[in-house]
């Protein structure tokens, strides 16, 4: 098996460009000129700030148009939530308390011309998303989005891989991001390739993990599991065996002889993946196994999973409480085959979303986490409309 941990790389950098352009970063400029008119003469400080109290009167002028911008967001998106809820599901893409200015092809090309009952599984108010990321394309502008709170770059929204709420993450203020191993600056050629077949026949293994001790939570999974069942429940630490590119089958080139990666053959072929806290709560395997196709099972602690304001993790995830490790199997038995495939169905429809394109796309991972920003801006949750 290759090291994984030899090129990790967060998307730290997109989600500080994106609270960059949110926050605007107004109070560094201030902070300049405080730190100027300290050393300068007392005539200085005094032209300095009277052009600080300038600059806060300008401020305070512009404010309640960005405001009253933001008001109209909240208000669009109430609306469509609340009017989903009075139609049933009805034209999602109205919500307006009038005739939907958008058609019913948009709505549907919006999400992949997924059927509402997939997407009612996987999106705690598609409505509202939707809603609210066609007001959040309208209405970012950029760093003067902040004006409306000059105080914010010092409550600034924090984003982080690792969202810890046990170490003061704050879900309904800071932003967690996938976090993902770029080995080379790319996903790996083997999770870009289509996964297997859908039937559950084409993953014989029930779980998989691979990986080091790094923290006690691995530590504790590798000493109830490793080695104890690899037909079926197969955990390594660094010692995942090769396989030869005649048992795979099928002709894949992740089939992991000569070249190819066990890990990723493992991963194409389990039904859950294995995805444990390691020295941080997050784990990379999580995006791994989407791509994969697998169902992830997050084990930890304290851990916001991201995107959870629109997804429902518990639709294409299975969480597992850091206690439980030793009934891990067990737990995972007992998933009807049916959910299995409803879970698999869920992964499916949320790849998009952990997905990165170069130039970034439409609702992939780079403007989930824009979105994810731009909600806690708003101070709105969808969950709650």
């Amino acid at each position: 098996m290759a090291p994984r941990l030899s090129v990790k790389k967060c998307l730290i950098i997109l989600a500080l460009a994106a609270a960059a352009a949110i926050a605007g970063f107004l109070s560094v400029a201030a902070g300049a000129a405080r730190r100027r008119s300290s050393s300068s003469s007392p005539a200085r400080r005094l032209s300095t700030g009277l052009a600080a109290e300038r600059a806060r009167m300008a401020m305070a002028r512009a404010s309640p148009t960005v405001e009253r911008e933001l008001d109209a967001a909240r208000a669009a998106i109430r609306r469509a939530a609340a009017a989903a809820r009075r139609r049933g599901h009805g034209d999602l893409a109205g919500g307006e308390g009038k005739s939907s200015n958008v058609s019913s092809a948009k709505w549907l090309s919006f999400f992949g011309d997924a059927d509402h009952a997939r997407l009612e599984r996987v999106y705690r108010n598609p409505a509202a998303f939707y809603r609210s990321y066609v007001e959040m394309e309208r209405r970012f502008k950029g760093p003067h989005a902040s004006r409306g709170h000059p105080e914010l770059y010092a409550n600034a929204i924090r984003a982080l891989c690792n969202a810890n709420t046990s170490e003061g993450f704050r879900p309904d203020k800071d932003v967690s991001i996938p976090e993902i191993n770029l080995y080379d600056g790319d996903m790996p050629p083997e999770l870009m390739s289509p996964a297997p077949p859908p039937p559950l026949s084409s993953r014989p293994f029930l779980a998989f993990f691979a990986g080091g001790r790094h923290g006690h939570v691995r530590n504790l999974l590798l000493r109830h599991w490793k080695g104890r069942d690899p037909a079926v429940f197969p955990v390594y630490e660094y010692d995942l065996p090769s396989i030869p590119v005649s048992v795979s089958g099928d002709g894949d080139t992740d089939a992991g002889g000569e070249g190819g990666n066990p890990y990723y053959w493992y991963m194409r072929r389990s039904r859950f993946c294995l995805c444990p806290s390691g020295h941080e709560v997050a784990s990379p395997r999580v995006v791994e196994a989407i791509h994969a196709g697998c169902v992830p099972v997050v084990v930890a602690d304290g851990y916001a999973p991201p995107f959870a304001d629109v997804l429902r993790w518990e639709a294409f995830s299975v969480a597992v409480a850091v206690a439980d490790v030793p009934r891990l199997r067990e737990l995972l038995e007992r998933i009807p085959a049916p959910e299995v495939e409803r879970l698999r169905d869920g992964v499916r429809l949320v790849k998009r979303h952990f997905m990165l394109h170069q130039p970034p796309e439409r609702l992939d991972m780079f403007h989930m986490i824009l979105h994810s920003v731009w909600l806690r801006r708003l101070n709105l949750r969808l969950n709650s409309h």
